[in-house]
């Protein structure tokens, strides 16, 4: 399952568009109550900060710790994914102008 998929299956399930989603992301509470399964590929370096994470019962599983990592890069780099998903809006803008392949 690619990403472009499971973004697709959030765009049909939310009716937003990929631009309308990505700045929908920006509230947390808006996938708080769904949890989709996302398949990651991480080297032992980074499995065992997840490891750690687990054995010092600051999470209850490695997609647990996974989360609350996410989480808090999150809340720390704010600004920093907001500029990321206005560009990422424009971009969209952008490509949406674009010439047709009619």
């Amino acid at each position: 399952m690619t990403s472009n998929y499971l973004l697709r299956q959030a765009e049909a399930l939310l009716s937003l568009s990929r631009a309308g989603l990505m700045t929908s992301m920006r509230l947390p509470e808006l996938f708080t109550t769904l949890s989709v399964p996302v398949m990651t590929r991480l080297r032992l370096a980074e499995r065992q900060v997840l490891d750690t994470l687990v054995d010092a019962g600051v999470a209850r599983s490695r997609s647990h710790a996974l989360a609350w990592c996410v989480r808090l890069v999150a809340e720390r780099q704010d600004e920093w994914l907001r500029d990321l998903r206005d560009a990422l809006t424009h971009v969209e803008k952008v490509r949406g102008a674009g010439p047709t392949s009619d």
